[in-house]
Order: C-alpha cells, then sequence, then structure tokens
C-alpha cells in the first residue's frame, strides 16, 4: 500500500470497531462513537459544539476529496458512500 493506495480498512473511521464494509456504517454507529465515555474523555477540552464542527470539517464533502483521490480505485464508492453516512450522522447530533 502506498499513500496513493488508500483502502476502506485503512481509513480510521468513526467506530466503536474496525468496520469491514460500508454497510457496517450507520447511522447509529457513529452516534455510538461520539457518545462513547473513552471518546468523550479523550477530548474533554473541547466543547461538544466545538468537537462536533471539527468533526463535520474533517469528513465534509469538500474536505474527503482530497482523501478520496488517494483511495484505490476498487474501494472509492464504498468509501465514498460510508463518508457520507458519517456526515449526516454528524449533522443529526
Amino acid at each position: 500500500k502506498t499513500k496513493t493506495n488508500i483502502l476502506f480498512n485503512d481509513i480510521p473511521w468513526p467506530t466503536l470497531y474496525h468496520p469491514q464494509s460500508a454497510d457496517a456504517i450507520t447511522s447509529g454507529v457513529v452516534t455510538a462513537f461520539f457518545g462513547d465515555p473513552k471518546y468523550l474523555a479523550s477530548k474533554h477540552w473541547i466543547s461538544r459544539k466545538r468537537r462536533m464542527h471539527t468533526e463535520l470539517l474533517r469528513w465534509h464533502s469538500d474536505k474527503f476529496q482530497a482523501v478520496l483521490k488517494k483511495v484505490a480505485y476498487s474501494d472509492q464508492l464504498a468509501v465514498h458512500l460510508a463518508a457520507e453516512v458519517v456526515v449526516r450522522a454528524l449533522n443529526e447530533l
């Protein structure tokens, strides 16, 4: 794997476990991650509003395009779909 050949499994998805496919990333799974005490404790110095804003910027399609360009062609659709789920879940929080 090179930096321009990122695979779906290489991405640190905001989930409590490492998903094996885009289907495993749901709004509920993402919401559970951001509500997990371990995540909240690691970000205790940032307000919830600021934390969600930072995460939205990270996963937003405009910013995420730079990552998507580096994803292996075979995984691009799965990564794109999963990232969209993450953004929708963040918008609901």
